[in-house]
């Protein structure tokens, strides 16, 4: 049954404005943020680079997004949602407590995007995005036949985002 709640989970390459949007979301939907990028940089301050604070981030994203799921709450998890693992996962989640799940993809122009991470600490520049918009169209890990978002019945939305060079593309399950 479903409880009225939402799992939010953004998805974009560094630079692309997805913790900026996740938090005016959770902030206008009163709902949990959890950030992954957070999480990984506690692990990281508190024990070092270790070679799986990556996946540990990960698991702790995901045992937060559900504790906030069921308490009926809705969530916004700011991930780059770029592994194909990471999607079934949060798919699993919001079938596991009847919840829709909206995919707010991030895009922005490969320029807008360096001038961004050049203004970050450490050498994020390199994640500069090299698709075209196309690219987004499917899903990490799918080989373009099945991966249309669209072609699975979900619907899709674009809405332009301030400043005008940004788009954020919603896939609703």
């Amino acid at each position: 049954m479903h409880t009225g709640s939402t799992f939010i989970v953004m998805r974009g390459f560094p630079g692309t404005g997805k913790s900026t949007i996740a938090r005016l979301l959770a902030a206008a939907l009163h709902a949990p943020l959890i950030d992954r990028d957070i999480i990984r940089q506690t692990v990281v301050h508190i024990f070092g680079e270790l070679p799986l604070a990556g996946q540990f981030s990960y698991e702790l994203m995901f045992a937060l997004a559900r504790e906030q799921l069921s308490l009926g709450l809705s969530v916004v998890v700011d991930t780059p949602l770029t592994y194909r693992t990471t999607y079934e996962q949060c798919k699993e989640l919001a079938k596991e407590f009847q919840t829709p799940m909206l995919v707010v993809h991030c895009q922005c122009p490969p320029e807008v995007q360096k001038r961004r991470l050049e203004g970050r600490k450490g050498n994020v520049v390199s994640k500069v995005a090299k698709g075209t918009f196309q690219h987004f169209k499917l899903l990490p890990g799918t080989n373009g036949s099945s991966g249309n978002l669209a072609s699975r019945n979900m619907r899709m939305a674009v809405a332009p985002l301030i400043p005008p060079n940004q788009w954020m593309i919603l896939w609703q399950m």
